[in-house]
Protein backbone atom coordinates (compact mmCIF):
# COMPACT_ATOMS: atom_id res chain seq x y z
CA UNK A 1 0.00 0.00 0.00
CA UNK A 2 1.28 3.21 -1.25
CA UNK A 3 0.84 5.83 1.76
CA UNK A 4 0.62 9.84 1.00
CA UNK A 5 3.48 11.69 2.22
CA UNK A 6 3.90 15.29 3.03
CA UNK A 7 3.56 17.93 0.41
CA UNK A 8 6.09 20.37 -0.35
CA UNK A 9 4.60 23.68 1.23
CA UNK A 10 4.64 25.45 -2.67
CA UNK A 11 2.61 22.45 -4.01
CA UNK A 12 -0.01 23.70 -7.28
CA UNK A 13 -3.50 23.71 -6.28
CA UNK A 14 -5.95 25.66 -5.07
CA UNK A 15 -7.25 26.90 -1.40
CA UNK A 16 -10.04 29.48 -0.13
CA UNK A 17 -8.63 30.83 2.75
CA UNK A 18 -9.06 34.17 4.71
CA UNK A 19 -5.56 34.85 6.52
CA UNK A 20 -4.29 37.83 4.58
CA UNK A 21 -7.65 39.16 4.51
CA UNK A 22 -8.20 38.75 8.67
CA UNK A 23 -4.92 40.18 8.94
CA UNK A 24 -5.34 43.43 7.04
CA UNK A 25 -8.65 44.05 9.17
CA UNK A 26 -6.50 44.04 12.03
CA UNK A 27 -3.93 46.41 10.69
CA UNK A 28 -7.03 48.48 9.75
CA UNK A 29 -8.62 48.58 12.93
CA UNK A 30 -5.34 49.47 14.69
CA UNK A 31 -5.02 52.46 12.45
CA UNK A 32 -8.81 52.93 13.91
CA UNK A 33 -7.74 53.09 17.20
CA UNK A 34 -5.00 55.00 17.23
CA UNK A 35 -6.98 57.65 15.60
CA UNK A 36 -9.89 57.41 17.89
CA UNK A 37 -7.67 57.33 20.73
CA UNK A 38 -6.05 60.68 19.35
CA UNK A 39 -9.64 62.31 19.14
CA UNK A 40 -10.22 61.15 22.47
CA UNK A 41 -7.60 62.58 23.97
CA UNK A 42 -8.08 65.79 22.78
CA UNK A 43 -11.88 66.07 23.41
CA UNK A 44 -10.66 65.20 27.11
CA UNK A 45 -8.65 68.36 27.65
CA UNK A 46 -11.13 70.71 25.64
CA UNK A 47 -13.79 69.46 27.99
CA UNK A 48 -11.02 69.87 31.08
CA UNK A 49 -10.29 73.38 30.06
CA UNK A 50 -13.76 74.48 29.78
CA UNK A 51 -15.23 73.01 32.65
CA UNK A 52 -12.60 74.48 34.81
CA UNK A 53 -13.85 77.96 33.23
CA UNK A 54 -17.38 76.74 34.23
CA UNK A 55 -16.85 75.18 37.60
CA UNK A 56 -13.37 76.45 39.16
CA UNK A 57 -15.03 75.41 42.67
CA UNK A 58 -14.50 71.57 41.50
CA UNK A 59 -11.35 69.43 42.46
CA UNK A 60 -9.24 67.78 40.16
CA UNK A 61 -10.85 64.74 41.37
CA UNK A 62 -14.57 65.97 40.06
CA UNK A 63 -13.74 67.04 37.24
CA UNK A 64 -11.93 64.03 36.25
CA UNK A 65 -15.15 61.70 36.77
CA UNK A 66 -17.37 64.38 35.04
CA UNK A 67 -15.45 64.41 31.74
CA UNK A 68 -15.01 60.89 31.51
CA UNK A 69 -18.66 60.28 32.35
CA UNK A 70 -18.82 62.70 29.36
CA UNK A 71 -16.53 61.16 26.98
CA UNK A 72 -17.76 56.94 28.23
CA UNK A 73 -19.38 55.87 25.30
CA UNK A 74 -16.62 57.40 22.93
CA UNK A 75 -14.02 55.41 25.15
CA UNK A 76 -15.83 52.00 24.87
CA UNK A 77 -16.04 52.45 21.33
CA UNK A 78 -12.07 52.68 21.39
CA UNK A 79 -12.17 49.89 23.66
CA UNK A 80 -14.34 47.77 21.22
CA UNK A 81 -11.59 48.49 17.93
CA UNK A 82 -8.62 47.55 19.78
CA UNK A 83 -10.59 44.05 20.79
CA UNK A 84 -11.54 43.52 17.48
CA UNK A 85 -7.63 44.38 16.38
CA UNK A 86 -6.97 41.45 19.00
CA UNK A 87 -9.19 38.97 17.47
CA UNK A 88 -8.79 39.53 13.86
CA UNK A 89 -5.18 39.12 14.55
CA UNK A 90 -6.00 35.67 16.08
CA UNK A 91 -7.56 34.99 13.42
CA UNK A 92 -5.27 35.35 10.80
CA UNK A 93 -2.49 33.49 12.50
CA UNK A 94 -4.93 30.75 12.96
CA UNK A 95 -6.32 30.70 9.04
CA UNK A 96 -3.11 30.88 8.42
CA UNK A 97 -1.50 27.00 9.99
CA UNK A 98 -4.51 26.12 8.72
CA UNK A 99 -3.86 26.97 5.34
CA UNK A 100 0.03 25.50 5.97
CA UNK A 101 -1.84 22.19 7.40
CA UNK A 102 -4.18 21.67 4.34
CA UNK A 103 -1.43 22.04 1.98
CA UNK A 104 1.38 19.96 3.46
CA UNK A 105 -0.84 17.26 4.97
CA UNK A 106 -4.06 17.33 2.35
CA UNK A 107 -7.15 18.28 3.96
CA UNK A 108 -8.78 14.91 4.77
CA UNK A 109 -5.94 14.12 7.23
CA UNK A 110 -5.71 17.72 8.49
CA UNK A 111 -8.91 17.76 8.98
CA UNK A 112 -9.28 14.66 11.29
CA UNK A 113 -6.24 14.85 13.05
CA UNK A 114 -4.90 18.59 13.43
CA UNK A 115 -7.80 21.23 13.26
CA UNK A 116 -9.45 20.83 16.44
CA UNK A 117 -6.46 21.12 18.10
CA UNK A 118 -5.24 24.17 20.56
CA UNK A 119 -3.01 26.66 18.78
CA UNK A 120 0.28 25.69 20.46
CA UNK A 121 -0.41 22.13 19.94
CA UNK A 122 -1.61 22.48 16.04
CA UNK A 123 2.03 24.78 15.57
CA UNK A 124 4.32 22.47 17.34
CA UNK A 125 2.98 19.66 15.54
CA UNK A 126 3.07 20.91 12.14
CA UNK A 127 6.25 22.42 12.39
CA UNK A 128 7.52 18.65 13.78
CA UNK A 129 5.76 16.45 11.22
CA UNK A 130 6.94 19.36 8.35
CA UNK A 131 10.44 19.99 9.46
CA UNK A 132 11.36 16.92 11.05
CA UNK A 133 12.59 19.49 13.87
CA UNK A 134 11.14 19.71 16.92
CA UNK A 135 9.47 22.61 18.11
CA UNK A 136 9.17 23.13 22.10
CA UNK A 137 7.08 25.39 24.22
CA UNK A 138 10.18 27.63 25.02
CA UNK A 139 10.67 28.56 21.42
CA UNK A 140 9.34 32.14 20.55
CA UNK A 141 7.08 31.41 18.01
CA UNK A 142 5.12 29.01 20.54
CA UNK A 143 5.12 31.84 23.43
CA UNK A 144 4.03 34.12 20.77
CA UNK A 145 1.08 32.17 19.79
CA UNK A 146 0.68 31.55 23.38
CA UNK A 147 0.65 35.21 24.84
CA UNK A 148 -1.47 36.27 21.64
CA UNK A 149 -4.35 33.30 21.74
CA UNK A 150 -4.25 33.53 25.99
CA UNK A 151 -5.43 37.16 25.64
CA UNK A 152 -8.10 36.41 23.26
CA UNK A 153 -9.41 33.42 24.89
CA UNK A 154 -9.98 36.40 27.66
CA UNK A 155 -11.82 38.60 25.37
CA UNK A 156 -13.89 35.91 23.91
CA UNK A 157 -14.60 33.61 26.81
CA UNK A 158 -15.60 36.27 29.04
CA UNK A 159 -16.04 34.81 32.88
CA UNK A 160 -18.25 35.61 35.67
CA UNK A 161 -16.99 36.61 39.25
CA UNK A 162 -19.32 36.53 42.26
CA UNK A 163 -19.32 39.84 44.15
CA UNK A 164 -18.89 38.90 47.95
CA UNK A 165 -17.45 42.47 49.70
CA UNK A 166 -17.68 46.32 47.78
CA UNK A 167 -13.46 46.11 46.89
CA UNK A 168 -14.52 43.14 44.28
CA UNK A 169 -15.81 45.71 42.58
CA UNK A 170 -12.15 47.35 42.31
CA UNK A 171 -10.62 46.09 39.34
CA UNK A 172 -7.47 44.86 40.07
CA UNK A 173 -5.74 46.20 37.12
CA UNK A 174 -6.86 48.84 33.97
CA UNK A 175 -6.57 46.71 30.52
CA UNK A 176 -4.81 49.29 28.45
CA UNK A 177 -6.82 47.62 25.00
CA UNK A 178 -4.98 49.95 22.94
CA UNK A 179 -1.51 48.23 23.61
CA UNK A 180 -2.81 45.15 23.78
CA UNK A 181 -3.93 45.82 19.97
CA UNK A 182 -0.67 47.14 19.02
CA UNK A 183 1.19 44.07 20.50
CA UNK A 184 -1.87 41.72 18.87
CA UNK A 185 -0.53 43.52 15.62
CA UNK A 186 3.43 43.60 16.10
CA UNK A 187 3.37 39.78 17.58
CA UNK A 188 1.39 38.73 14.47
CA UNK A 189 4.35 40.32 12.28
CA UNK A 190 7.25 38.66 14.33
CA UNK A 191 4.56 35.42 13.92
CA UNK A 192 5.07 35.26 10.58
CA UNK A 193 8.76 36.09 10.60
CA UNK A 194 9.81 33.48 12.98
CA UNK A 195 7.70 30.68 10.98
CA UNK A 196 9.05 31.87 7.78
CA UNK A 197 13.10 31.50 9.44
CA UNK A 198 11.96 27.80 10.40
CA UNK A 199 10.46 26.57 7.34
CA UNK A 200 12.64 28.06 5.06
CA UNK A 201 12.57 29.75 1.80
CA UNK A 202 8.90 28.78 1.10
CA UNK A 203 6.93 32.12 1.03
CA UNK A 204 3.78 30.70 2.15
CA UNK A 205 2.97 33.56 4.87
CA UNK A 206 0.39 36.35 4.11
CA UNK A 207 3.54 39.20 4.86
CA UNK A 208 4.92 37.43 1.72
CA UNK A 209 1.86 37.62 -0.49
CA UNK A 210 1.97 34.02 -2.46
CA UNK A 211 -0.01 33.28 -5.03
CA UNK A 212 -1.05 30.87 -5.27
CA UNK A 213 -1.90 28.40 -8.62
CA UNK A 214 -4.52 26.22 -9.94
CA UNK A 215 -3.18 22.83 -11.10
CA UNK A 216 -6.22 23.31 -13.80
CA UNK A 217 -6.09 26.58 -15.16
CA UNK A 218 -2.88 28.65 -16.27
CA UNK A 219 -4.28 31.84 -15.04
CA UNK A 220 -2.84 32.88 -11.19
CA UNK A 221 -4.74 33.34 -8.16
CA UNK A 222 -4.52 34.89 -5.19
CA UNK A 223 -5.17 32.38 -2.38
CA UNK A 224 -6.05 34.78 0.05
CA UNK A 225 -9.72 36.98 -0.02
CA UNK A 226 -7.44 40.10 0.42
Amino acid sequence: MNRQKIFPANRQGGWITNDYFYFTIAKSFLQQSKDLNLSNENRVKELKERTKTEEPQWDNETLSSYVHHLVYDDLKQLDAVCIATQIFACMAVEAFLNLYGVKRLSEKFYKRNLERLGISEKLKILITMCTQEILEDEDEITQIARRMFDRRNSLVHPKTKEINDFSDLIPSESTNHLERAKEAVEETELFFKKFEEIVGNEKVTPISGEVYKMDNKNEEQNGSDG
